[in-house]
């Protein structure tokens, strides 16, 4: 049994349920899945109507929803396309305090591809698979981490898209990673991305990029992606 993880908020429940859906309907048959997702509120006739949804599937093993809340959510960097929910991720390793791992999905992924493949992957020394960006190949590219020199991070470190995750939970715990991200965001003005690329510095296992396909850089995968 494998656990996904997504953060969602009103605006997204609809793109959240097609994401979850696609991720339990490509699963090996004999799998099955627990999804948990990080809301700060969605109603219980609008929960058990998703679970409805996603038990046609037969690869539901349970839907959990977790209601919380950010703390001085108004000092986080939003933009049109950055709400705060996206933030709520960095809360999965407490929220989930029992578990060692989790697959974080970004809730406008449709999933092609059976999640076992990678949920397996090999973190004893990583805290977090991930795809390389396609555009921000490396944390010094293109102004990925503008203030890269002056934090001393590693500039030819890869700096990975944010939008797929495994995470090494029992590691984010142990080195407070989501709390020192949260800090970092705050204090430099920076999303959330950005935030975990600086503080992980390279700590990452690279998965192949097929796994986080992004429409609006795809273009730069020819001549840009490079694994590290």
């Amino acid at each position: 049994m494998i656990t996904i993880v997504f953060t969602c908020d009103r605006k997204f429940l609809f793109p959240m349920a097609i994401s979850a859906y696609s991720a339990l309907d490509n699963l090996s048959d004999d799998a099955k899945a627990e999804i948990y997702v990080i809301s700060t509120g969605i109603s219980l006739r609008i929960q058990k109507k998703i679970e409805i949804i996603l038990k046609r599937t037969g690869k539901l093993k349970s839907l959990n929803w977790i209601i919380t809340s950010l703390q001085n959510k108004e000092k986080l960097y939003v933009t049109r396309e950055i709400n705060s929910t996206t933030y709520l991720r960095l809360l999965i390793p407490n929220l989930l305090s029992h578990k060692a791992r989790a697959i974080y999905l970004d809730s406008d992924i449709i999933v092609r591809g059976d999640l076992l493949t990678i949920w397996d992957s090999d973190l004893d020394i990583y805290s977090t698979a991930g795809v390389q960006d396609y555009y921000f190949t490396k944390i010094k590219s293109n102004m990925a981490i503008p203030n890269y020199k002056h934090l001393s991070l590693n500039g030819e470190a890869p700096f990975c898209n944010a939008g797929v995750l495994l995470m090494n939970l029992d590691f984010w715990r142990s080195k407070r990673l989501g709390e020192k991200i949260m800090q970092y965001v705050k204090t430099y003005n920076q999303n959330d991305q950005q935030g975990i690329n600086a503080i992980l510095n390279g700590n990452w296992s690279l998965l192949n990029p097929s796994w986080n396909v992004t429409l609006s850089s795809i273009n730069s995968l020819t001549n840009n992606y490079k694994q590290v």
